[in-house]
């Protein structure tokens, strides 16, 4: 029994202190860290590689996209920009046809505008126009008014047959409720008698109460307002002591000595007044 009892005693586990323990499980702790720490460089740079190795597909395959569609691009401003050079070189030729065209017609216009001014003138040949006959009861049959006048004013020119005279426009009256006179247009049985009293009342200048009678002759509207045109430069002209003339239809002549122009329009006479500012 007591050598039984001795062999038991011998068997009892032995028992390891617990600072022992510690150090163990720091070792161990320590060995994974280190562990650790010597892998995740490693596994970072898989990582890293990895998804560079996607975002790289990724981008090439958006480069490849971008790509395709860039060309397409490029092809479709290619055509549109040859389809808008085409248009650009059409609607340039239909302008320049266009411009011609334009001023074809508006040189044909304007002959045909003298061409009608010129017959409207011709018909109107045998009329007069007298400014400043005052509206008044012994004025109020103007046709025998105008022919015992015209005798009385020019007798020297002998007979003239007045077919026709009235008054142009509506009556008007001024600030003082008097009419304000109209003019009068005579109709003469032949030109030549309009020419007769033209001149003579170019030679002696005619007054009823004071004011003066002017006689002109009758255009056609178109001629009178290029006519009238040149009422603006002729002061300036009379001033450079140019003695100065408005032949038909609108042309007007300036002498001065043995020098003598002619212009066509007023713009004409300024560059010719502006000759003499230098």
């Amino acid at each position: 029994m007591a050598t039984s009892s001795k062999k038991a005693a011998g068997k009892q586990p032995v028992t390891v202190p617990s600072s022992n323990n510690e150090q163990l499980a720091n070792v161990v702790k320590l060995a994974v860290a280190e562990a650790i720490k010597e892998a995740i460089p490693t596994l970072v740079q898989d990582v890293v590689a990895q998804l560079t190795s996607k975002a790289q597909e990724l981008v090439e395959a958006q480069v490849s996209v971008l790509r395709s569609e860039m060309v397409t691009m490029r092809t479709d401003i290619s055509e549109c920009k040859d389809r808008m050079e085409k248009d650009g070189n059409r609607l340039a030729e239909v302008d320049s046809r266009l411009s011609a065209s334009v001023k074809k017609f508006t040189a044909q216009h304007g002959r045909l505008e003298e061409k009608i001014a010129d017959m409207e003138d011709r018909s109107r040949r045998d009329n007069i126009r007298v400014h400043g006959v005052p509206e008044t009861a012994e004025t109020l049959h103007l046709l025998s008014y105008m022919s015992d006048a015209i005798s009385r004013w020019f007798p020297d020119l002998g007979s003239v047959e007045i077919m026709r005279a009235h008054r142009l426009g509506t009556p008007k009256r001024d600030a003082n409720g008097k009419p304000i006179p109209r003019v009068v247009i005579m109709k003469l049985l032949r030109f030549t008698d309009r020419d007769k009293i033209l001149k003579a009342a170019w030679r002696a200048a005619m007054e009823i109460e004071g004011k003066t009678i002017r006689f002109t002759p009758d255009y056609s509207p178109f001629t009178f307002k290029r006519r009238l045109a040149f009422s603006t430069v002729m002061d300036g002209l009379q001033k450079l002591n140019f003695r100065i003339f408005l032949l038909y239809p609108a042309t007007l002549k300036a002498v001065r000595g043995e020098a003598t122009h002619l212009f066509n329009n007023p713009q004409e006479v300024r560059d010719f007044m502006d000759t003499f500012k230098e």
